[in-house]
C-alpha cells in the first residue's frame, strides 16, 4: 500500500531530527540528492515544520542544531517530533511554545489525517492543563443515538490524553474507575476543577500508550484473522488493524493474523474493506455478526445478489500498489 504524503514527510523530518540529535551538520545540498525534494520543500521542513528548533546557521546552506539540545532527544521523542511537524495542520503554526507546550506525552497522533480543532483551541488548552496538573474535567456530552438524535449527558472524569485517531480528536478518561473515551467535538460546557486533583494510575497510562485501539471498554481479547495470499503483502508491510500481530505465514502465501483488545467498532468496518479476500477464524460470534450485518445488507438491496464483485476480476488488482474494496460491500 502506497504511502500518505503525511506518512512520507514524517518519515524525512525523523531522518533529519535524528541526524541533528547526532551532531550532524545539516548541508542542504545533500539533504536534496538523500530526499529527492526540491529546495523549497527542504527550507520549508527547517524554517517552518521544526521552526521550533533552535537551529544554528554553520555556513550558507549549512545547519545544526544548538549544542545544548544534542542528544537530548531517543528514538521515541524523534519519531513523536516529526509526526507532530508532519501534521503541523492540526495545530495553530508550530513555534518554540508549540516544542514547550504540545509535544508531550499528553498528546498522542495515531494517524496522518486530521480534523481541525482551531476554533476549540481554548477547550484543548483548558484539557491539557488539566492532563498535566492532574485535576478533574467537567462538561456534557452529546452521544448520538442515531443519524437523527442525540442523548446529552454530564460527566465529571479524569483526563489521561488527548488522541488523534485517524484525524479525530479523542479525550481519554475515567469515569468512576472505568476508562471512557469521548470525541473532543461533542464536548460542551467543559469546566476545569482544579479542586479535585487525582493521582493517575500508571497501569491505565501503559493500556492507553501501548494500544492503538481508543476503545478500552468491550473490547475483545483476541480476534483471529485469515488473509488470502492475494492481499497478503500489505499486512506485512504495515499494521493496518489495531494491535495486529502477525500468528503465521503459510507456504502458500495465507496469512493469519491476530489482534488483541479490540473492539468490533474499530474492525469490522476494516473487514468489509478487504472482503472477499479476509475470514475471521475467531471468535465465531463475530464472524457470525458480519454474515448478519452483509446478508440485512444484500436483502434491502437484492441488485448486489446478482452482480459479479470485481474483486474476483484480474483487473481488481492494480499495479500502483493500492487496494480498492469490492463496490458491492
Amino acid at each position: 500500500m502506497a504511502k500518505g504524503k503525511h506518512e512520507k514527510l514524517a518519515e524525512r523530518l525523523a531522518g533529519i531530527l535524528q541526524r541533528l540529535n547526532e551532531g550532524e551538520n545539516l548541508v542542504i545540498d545533500e539533504l536534496l540528492a538523500t530526499y529527492q525534494v526540491d529546495r523549497r520543500t527542504l527550507q520549508r521542513d527547517l524554517n517552518e515544520r521544526l521552526a521550533f528548533l533552535p537551529l544554528e546557521k554553520v555556513a550558507q546552506g549549512v545547519y545544526r542544531l544548538d549544542k545544548t539540545l544534542m542528544g537530548k532527544m531517543d528514538l521515541g521523542d524523534i519519531r513523536r517530533f516529526a509526526k507532530f511537524a508532519s501534521v503541523s495542520e492540526l495545530f495553530h503554526k508550530i513555534d518554540q511554545s508549540f516544542f514547550h507546550k504540545y509535544l508531550k506525552d499528553s498528546i498522542q497522533v495515531k494517524g496522518f489525517d486530521y480534523e481541525s480543532i482551531q476554533d476549540r483551541q481554548y477547550e484543548f488548552d483548558q484539557i491539557l492543563k488539566a492532563i498535566d496538573n492532574h485535576y478533574a474535567l467537567s462538561f456534557r456530552y452529546k452521544r448520538l443515538k442515531n443519524a437523527h438524535q442525540a442523548l446529552a449527558k454530564d460527566y465529571v472524569v479524569e483526563p489521561y490524553r488527548l488522541v488523534n485517531k485517524k484525524g479525530v480528536w479523542y479525550l481519554i478518561a475515567t469515569h468512576n474507575g472505568v476508562i471512557k473515551t469521548f470525541s473532543l467535538t461533542r464536548l460542551s460546557f467543559l469546566t476545569p476543577c482544579p479542586d479535585q486533583v487525582f493521582e493517575p494510575d500508571m497501569k491505565i497510562n501503559q493500556r492507553i500508550d501501548t494500544s492503538d485501539s481508543i476503545y478500552f471498554v468491550g473490547t475483545i481479547d483476541e480476534v483471529v484473522l485469515k488473509i488470502h495470499p492475494s492481499i497478503a503483502t500489505y499486512f506485512l508491510r504495515r499494521r493496518i488493524f489495531p494491535n495486529q500481530e502477525i500468528l503465521r505465514e503459510m507456504g502458500d502465501g495465507t496469512l493469519f493474523l491476530v489482534c488483541k483488545n479490540v473492539h468490533e467498532r474499530e474492525i469490522l468496518p476494516q473487514i468489509r474493506y478487504w472482503i472477499p479476500h479476509i475470514e475471521i477464524v475467531a471468535p465465531t460470534i463475530l464472524q457470525d455478526r458480519l454474515v448478519q450485518t452483509l446478508t440485512t445488507y444484500l436483502n434491502h438491496h437484492p441488485r448486489y445478489v446478482a452482480e459479479p464483485c470485481f474483486a474476483d476480476s484480474p483487473h481488481y488488482h492494480n499495479n500502483d500498489d493500492s487496494h480498492s474494496g469490492c463496490s458491492s460491500l
